[in-house]
């Protein structure tokens, strides 16, 4: 049986989805990609790939090159931009711990509104 925690917490207000997940691959280690949520990642395949650990020129150019990037532009950016930095600490102090990581959606709001992981998975490595 599977093992692990489920925690989901009803949000309204949002103005854009994200999201932010990360696998280890054999060859690179933890492996982070964001992206648009929703219907951007399922069709459009709209995501970037980082290595963490990564800082935040990065994590702004990797938003920056999304296809849909216009889709953030009333939104709190910022807050995603801390989001991915935390999220990469996260990574590099778990990378021998689990294999795979989800934040999907991550809800961004409007500007100087924040951002809030609504869902999420840890997949621990066995």
């Amino acid at each position: 049986m599977p093992k692990g925690v489920l925690f989901q917490h009803i949000v309204a207000g949002g103005q854009a989805e994200i999201i932010v997940g990360m696998s280890r691959d054999p060859q690179f280690g933890a492996v982070i990609a964001c992206g648009l949520g929703g219907i951007f990642v399922e069709t459009l395949r709209d995501v970037q790939l980082l290595l963490p650990p990564i800082n935040v020129a990065e994590a702004q150019a990797a938003l920056g090159r999304l296809h849909g990037a216009t889709v953030l532009e009333r939104t709190d950016v910022d807050a995603v931009v801390d989001v991915l930095m935390r999220f990469s600490e996260l990574c590099v102090d778990l990378q021998d711990i689990v294999t795979e990581i989800d934040l999907n959606p991550l809800i961004v709001r409007s500007i100087d509104q924040g951002a809030i992981a609504v869902d999420s998975l840890f997949a621990l490595d066995r």
